[in-house]
């Protein structure tokens, strides 16, 4: 038996429902995954049903993203790097500096927390580890500047602690 219109609609629905209760979802995201599974039904009407619900909200999702981001000791390029893969709009991206949790998070202590976790609480002084450490915190999307200076500066161990 054929399913009506409606019915694939709805089925549509239940699926971006389901797995919004199991994770946040951006709305590009959402939309191929409704796409993928239920390609009959109109992916736009059930994101903006979503949307009118408040189920679904790009802005709020990017702030606790964001947020989670940093509780992992991530920069910023890293934090939108990681936006990009998730299908952030680009506005929400280029916004992630101007975000007040960013403008406030302390980025040299979390490259000295890093530096202290990998390489211990001395200043690395032999080239070779000094690039490497340099080069793993540039990795997680510190600036030079800030992994410079943690790679040089000596950690006092109770600070993290």
């Amino acid at each position: 038996m054929e399913l009506s219109q409606e019915e694939k609609q709805q089925r549509g629905e239940n699926y971006a429902l389901y797995l919004l209760g199991r994770q946040d979802y951006t709305r590009s995201k959402l939309r191929e995954k409704i796409c993928q599974n239920h390609p009959d039904a109109d992916p736009d009407k059930i994101i903006n049903r979503l949307i009118n619900f408040g189920y679904l909200n790009d802005e709020s999702f990017a702030e606790r993203y964001v947020q989670s981001l940093l509780n992992q000791k991530m920069g910023v390029p890293k934090i939108k790097q990681k936006m990009y893969a998730k299908g952030f709009p680009r506005e929400l991206i280029d916004s992630v500096s101007s975000m007040e949790s960013v403008q406030e998070h302390d980025f040299k202590s979390d490259a000295l927390a890093l530096k202290l976790r990998f390489y211990g609480a001395e200043p690395i002084v032999d080239q070779k580890i000094k690039q490497r450490a340099i080069n793993k915190l540039l990795r997680k999307g510190f600036s030079f500047d800030v992994a410079r200076y943690a790679v040089e500066t000596l950690v006092e161990e109770d600070t993290f602690f």
